[in-house]
């Protein structure tokens, strides 16, 4: 069972009928999802299975409007909603690290994400695509000093069991044991710093996406748990305290590894407005964070707004985050009319006789269309652009680079998240861009080829579009509409750090026929929503390269 759910296409893949995923799902579930779908009123598993069923075989029949069908959506729901049931646990995946980084010091972690590893890529590799190799033979494997010796191999096993704690206890909300975990391995640390500083310094030697797999990369990250940890007892002056010792730290953190200060100077002046430090004292620590070079520009402008509202009167004259185009529309509010809660989040509209119930995504992406006359489009949130990054940039991803490949079940190179993917393939990724822009048909052919073989090839890394649920043709249409100046700008400005992988808008129309020019971004918002940093940096940078865009104001009629 594990191996068939484990799929990431699982709504395509899984043949199940939608009586047997009701049977699977707990009273609660239930409850919860006949009330999310609408269905009857909620009493006994049996009555609230039988008024599920009774809506499925109604809803089999095709929309004339919209050319689905209800029952369709209602299972790949069902499905959505038990799928969790069938993934290893983070506790799992933590386990598993500590097996393969204890028996092979090169079979290591291989993403950001804290649950992943190479051993939940080598799972998932042979759950999904068999005993398939999904590298190139052409990748070379190399073996990276991430333990420096059998002392080392010892703290990293203490400092991943209390990892695993910490984690445990934060999924459990007992922050009480997960502080104490956290104490526990201050304390570990300050052993392992004292007694073995010549493993403590090759740690600090090693790249960024190599660091984290350390034993003093693993303490590190604790400490940022610690820090969360503080906050969710609201003891902000001890989680201040603790942000500082983390930001002042040279036992820590190398000079790499500075791609979250910023996060941590924003908890910092979070915390000191919680405990009523004085404005004039926090203008202050604003002024230090903003000197800090390690600082990516959307962390920046955040620090400067807030720094404005202590200084008034736009005294810094910083970042102005404004420029586009703003559309504002009426719906009605699903819980308006039904008097459910949990209804809050759902619109509802008549069009041409058919009433619709659906998502504020949903509801943009609709109406977008229909004011601009395209015919096709997307609720992406730029996993769209992941999957266009990843076909574009194919060789150069998959280019033999020391330390980045260190099994031949890696779907992809460990620092292909960091900022050094970019800088350690900079010639070859600046030539690919130059294509982009000066033979734009070829690169684009290139482009569907490899996307035309996704079903079968081995998995590439940051593909999550599927030709069976995002066609060819609509993927072409898309690039064709764009262009390749458009492309190559918003592919350039992803490169640039990772934090751009987010906030990218929510919506993204275009014309089937592919006639260059005619598609929109959009940036979605229902009422009392507001524009992350992230977002609105995005917004200000497509506006800045003639790229067509807007901001969809959702209010309740």
């Amino acid at each position: 069972m594990y191996v068939a759910v484990s799929s990431k296409n699982f709504d395509e893949k899984v043949e199940i009928e939608f009586e047997d995923v009701l049977d699977i799902m707990s009273k609660d579930e239930l409850t919860d999802f006949a009330k999310m779908q609408l269905v009857g009123k909620v009493g006994s598993m049996d009555s609230i299975k039988k008024n599920l069923l009774s809506s499925f075989k109604e809803g089999q029949k095709v929309n004339k409007f919209t050319g689905k069908c209800r029952s369709g959506f209602l299972l790949n729901a069902a499905k959505r909603k038990v799928k969790t049931r069938f993934q290893l646990s983070e506790a799992h995946y933590e386990s598993l690290n500590i097996l393969f980084l204890l028996h092979s010091p090169s079979l290591v972690q291989s993403r950001v994400d804290d649950a992943a590893s190479i051993a939940q890529g080598i799972i998932q590799s042979i759950s999904r695509f068999g005993l398939k190799t999904p590298l190139p033979d052409n990748i070379k494997i190399s073996f990276p000093m991430t333990i420096q010796s059998f002392q080392d191999s010892n703290f990293l096993l203490s400092a991943l069991k209390l990892k695993i704690s910490v984690r445990n206890s934060m999924g459990q909300k007992d922050w009480v044991s997960a502080e104490k975990y956290c104490c526990s391995a201050q304390k570990r640390f300050s052993r392992f710093y004292s007694h073995f500083k010549k493993e403590h310094k090759a740690h600090l030697r090693l790249p960024q996406h190599l660091f984290r797999l350390t034993t003093t990369g693993v303490f590190a990250k604790i400490s940022f748990l610690f820090v969360e940890t503080l906050e969710k007892q609201k003891k902000y002056k001890e989680a201040s305290e603790a942000i500082d010792k983390i930001l002042i730290s040279n036992t820590l953190f190398p000079d790499k590894y500075t791609y979250r200060r910023g996060k941590l100077w924003l908890r910092k002046i979070h915390n000191m407005q919680h405990v009523g430090v004085k404005p004039e004292v926090i203008t202050l620590i604003l002024e230090k964070a903003l000197r800090d070079d390690s600082l990516n520009e959307i962390v920046k402008a955040e620090l400067e707004v807030r720094m404005e509202k202590f200084l008034h009167k736009g005294a810094l004259g910083g970042t102005k985050l404004e420029g586009w185009k703003i559309v504002k529309e009426e719906a009605v509010r699903l819980s308006s009319k039904s008097g459910v809660k949990e209804h809050s989040k759902k619109w509802v509209t008549t069009i041409d006789g058919t009433r619709f119930v659906e998502t504020v995504e949903h509801l943009g992406l609709r109406l977008i269309k229909k004011s601009n006359n395209l015919d096709s489009g997307e609720h992406a949130e730029g996993s769209l652009f992941s999957t266009l990054f990843a076909l574009v940039f194919h060789d150069s991803i998959y280019l033999n680079i020391e330390d980045v490949f260190i099994s031949k079940y890696q779907e992809g190179p460990l620092d292909f998240y960091s900022p050094d993917f970019f800088r350690r393939r900079s010639d070859q990724i600046e030539q690919r861009l130059e294509e982009l822009e000066d033979s734009f048909e070829i690169v684009l052919s290139q482009v569907v080829e490899l996307y035309e073989k996704v079903p079968d090839s081995r998995p590439i890394v940051g593909v999550g579009h599927h030709p069976e649920s995002f066609s060819v043709a609509r993927l072409k249409s898309f690039c064709q509409c764009l262009g390749g100046d458009a492309l190559s700008n918003i592919l350039r400005r992803i490169l640039k750090d990772p934090a751009y992988r987010s906030g990218m808008p929510d919506l993204i129309a275009w014309s089937s026929t592919g006639e260059d020019g005619r598609y929109l971004f959009c940036e979605v918002k229902a009422p009392n929503d507001t524009l992350s940093y992230g977002q609105k940096l995005w917004l200000k940078y497509l506006v800045s390269k003639d790229i067509h865009c807007q901001l969809l104001q959702i209010a309740e009629a």
